[in-house]
């Protein structure tokens, strides 16, 4: 009698906190998102061509692991480099360029530096915010790094990514 009236109270304890549990790591995830989105467009500074944008993957690298860390899931850098690669190749070709195009700036003495400076940080800003948007809705869900279903999530990718580089 008294194992069922401690379950009988426990219950809805658990219910509760599992809703807690699930808001906690949203919150935790748009933190964890935020913080890396600002770390790729301070990568987005990096003086050096090629070095920045090598700077923002391994950033965005990091913050997978640090999602798949709050949501329990399996990390690999390989996992995490190919499902980068997978949701952003063939959707972002005009973030990559624009991406490209603003790392190579800096190669122009005085002006180029200052032009990238400008374009780089708020792509990266906003690929970074993207991805980290969809992968932790995409864990929150169940999802791997393996099992990201590209047919949903490019298009959505591309415009949050859009949206944010707008914003910043």
């Amino acid at each position: 009698m008294a194992k069922e009236a401690a379950t009988a109270v426990e219950e809805p304890v658990v219910s509760e906190a599992g809703e807690d549990v699930v808001e906690g790591n949203r919150e935790r995830a748009a933190s964890i998102v935020t913080k890396y989105a600002a770390a790729a467009a301070a990568a987005g500074l990096i003086p050096m061509p090629a070095a920045d944008i090598a700077a923002i993957s391994a950033v965005q690298i990091k913050m997978l692991h640090s999602l798949s860390k709050l949501y329990g899931v399996p990390f690999s850098e390989e996992w995490a480099r190919s499902a980068v690669a997978s949701l952003t190749g063939s959707v972002a070709a005009d973030g990559i360029g624009r991406v490209g195009v603003g790392s190579m700036l800096k190669l122009i003495p005085g002006v180029g530096h200052v032009a990238s400076m400008f374009a780089l940080p708020g792509v990266a800003w906003g690929a970074t915010s993207a991805l980290g948007q969809i992968f932790a809705r995409h864990f929150e869900d169940g999802g791997s790094l393996l099992n990201l279903n590209l047919k949903v999530w490019r298009p959505i990718f591309c415009d949050k990514a859009e949206a944010a580089s707008k914003q910043n």
